[in-house]
Formats: C-alpha cells, structure tokens, sequence
C-alpha cells in the first residue's frame, strides 16, 4: 500500500508514499468522504441516530477506498472483534433493558473497532478530509455554553478528537488545535490533551515537561475559570448514590444489573439530564458484574493488540480516562477520531520493528 520512509525509527519520522492508482477516483471519493462527514455533524445536535448512520457510511467509504489493506486489519483486531461479540452475547441474553439502549451501546463501542480497522491504511488527504469537516462544524456551531461552574467552549470532545487525529499526521497543526481545548475549560479533556502531547514530545526532559502541563494550567487559572472547579456538578454525590445502591446488600441484580438504559431514563426522568459522567459505574450498575468484566475485556484485549507503540497507548488510556470522568461512549466522532489515531501510530510502530528485525 505503500512505500515506508524509515528515518531512524522515530515514529514521529515515519510516513507513506502512496501512490494513488486514480486521481480523479480519490479525489471523488475524498469528497464524499466530506461530505458524508459533514452530514454527519450537521444531524449530531438534532438526530443522533442519523447522525450516525452517516459516520459508519464515512467509515464504509475508507474501508472501500483502502480495500486491499482491510483484511490485514481485520484479521489483527479479530480478537477485539470476539470480545465485544462475547459482551453483546451477554447484554442481549442476559441483561435487561430495551433492544434501542443495548445497540446504541454497541454501536458505540464499535465505532472503536470501526476506527482500528481503518487506521492504518487512511492517508493524510484523507486525514486532511475529515478535519476540514470537523473544522468547519465547530466554527458553525462556535459559542460558550453556560454551566453551573462557569461558561465553557462548545465540543470538547470534538476538539480532542480532531487532536487525536491530527497529531500523529501533521504535529505542528495540533499544537494550534491545542488552544480551543484549553478555552472548553473541561478537565478530563483538558489533561488528555495534555497527556498526549507529553507522549509526543521527542526529548522528555523534566523541563519540557513540566512546561507541558503548567502552562495551560497558568493560563485558565489567569482567566478563573471552571477547570478547578468540582463542587458544582454534582457528579460525585451521584456516584455514591449509585455505586452505594449496587454494594446495598438488598441489591438482586448485581450479577447481570438493573437492565441497559435505566441510568440514563431515570436521571433524565427525574433531573432532565441522562449522563451519569461515568461509564464504568453506569456499564456495572446496568449490566452487572458479569456483564462489567465482559465490557472491561474489550479493552483489556485491545491494549494488548497496541503494545508497539507508546504513543497509541497513550491516547488509548485517555479515552479510558475520559470513560471514567464523562459519558464518553456518547461521543462517536470522538471514538472514531481516537481510535484511528490509535491504529495508525501503533501500525508505523509496528513496521518500524520490523525494519529493526530485519537489520539484526
């Protein structure tokens, strides 16, 4: 698919030469590819489901343009494939809920699988594609939201994902997407995006990384904003309420939970909002112990298919970080975007031990 560059093994050195066997074929598929991507966003703040269902046809489009080189993805990431085959088997036979709340967790969840599988063919104007309509949906839909701690740029999780994306492609771009990040004033997304940029620097002295993670630091805590704030969300005393009800010795539904959905109908029944901010606690109340170890399996075996590559697990551990401070699985751009990143990183350091293998 393509010829590697091999400039002393450092992965931020590694690229393609592909050579595209039909111009004008790539350039029409590009442009799909856009606008695909752009419905997709233009239905994200009003059908989610559509919204959707224009991703996984983005998605369907770079598989069919980098056909030739899926099937080696495929047969990588099979294992992943198996476990979520092994936590759907257990949602659908086992757990409670209505068939809508399962898929929708499912499909989520897939859109990590989907992002794996693309990954490692997706060249930079396809990279190129899917930023500049990402791009364009967050200058359209540019504004502060208020919240109970303060005001907050809108997307966060766009903004990290586009971060993802692009960092592994064009490096000296994401430092600018940095910026946006910062002014979300949301601290999971804040440290992520913190924490891959560390993983990215090239000479990890303790200086640069000191300068890494104070520096956005100093700027929000110039303008007082809700980064260091915590006592308004709320969020903390619902996990106690939840965690302590499923410990509660009265609790019959702690093997296989109280059924997919009901966190979220109930808080949004009873507080108008449906996210618990907190996916590993809602997957074990909702599921189970049964169905949390399954859920937990997927990514215990997806880190161990990324082990080449530090930068991968890096982003990797993000998202599991972001899984423990918000409704992240919501978010299928930002699974998409992460994963691809995820996949590509790990695949270039996967061929660079290879050329090293090859040489000894």
């Amino acid at each position: 698919m393509g010829e590697l560059i091999d400039k002393g093994c450092e992965l931020n050195q590694l690229s393609y030469v592909r050579q595209s066997p039909n111009t004008y074929t790539a350039l029409l598929a590009n442009t799909v590819l856009m606008g695909l991507m752009l419905a997709s966003f233009y239905f994200l703040k009003t059908d989610t489901t559509l919204s959707k269902y224009f991703l996984l046809s983005a998605i369907a489009l770079l598989a069919g343009h980098n056909f030739s080189a899926i099937p080696r993805s495929v047969s990588y990431y099979l294992p992943v494939f198996n476990a979520l085959l092994l936590f759907a088997f257990v949602l659908f036979t086992f757990t409670l809920g209505t068939v809508f709340f399962k898929l929708s967790l499912l499909v989520n969840i897939a859109f990590v699988l989907c992002g794996l599988i693309v990954g490692p063919s997706i060249t930079r104007s396809q990279v190129i594609c899917l930023a500049v309509a990402t791009l364009i949906f967050v200058v359209l839909d540019f504004g502060f939201a208020e919240t109970v701690e303060g005001r907050r740029l809108n997307n966060a999780y766009i903004f990290l994902g586009l971060y993802c994306l692009v960092s592994p492609f064009f490096p000296r771009a994401s430092i600018v997407l940095a910026m946006p990040i910062i002014f979300t004033f949301a601290r999971t997304v804040t440290v992520s995006m913190m924490l891959i940029m560390a993983a990215r620097v090239k000479w990890r002295s303790p200086g640069i990384l000191f300068a890494v993670f104070s520096l956005p630091l100093i700027l929000v805590s110039l303008l007082e904003t809700r980064l260091f704030y915590t006592h308004g969300s709320g969020r903390f005393s619902y996990w106690e309420q939840y965690f302590t009800a499923f410990m509660s010795p009265s609790n019959d539904s702690y093997l296989f939970g109280v059924g997919v959905g009901h966190v979220f109908q109930r808080l949004r029944d009873n507080l108008g909002f449906g996210g618990l901010h907190n996916e590993w606690l809602r997957i074990l109340v909702e599921t189970g112990i049964i169905g949390f170890i399954c859920f937990s399996f997927v990514w215990f075996i997806l880190y161990r298919r990324i082990r080449f590559s530090f930068n991968a697990k890096v982003v990797f551990i993000t998202i599991l970080l972001s899984m423990f401070f918000d409704n992240s699985l919501s978010y299928s751009h930002y699974l998409l975007f992460a994963s691809i990143s995820i996949s590509y990183m790990h695949n270039e350091a996967r061929k660079c031990a290879y050329t090293k293998t090859k040489q000894i």
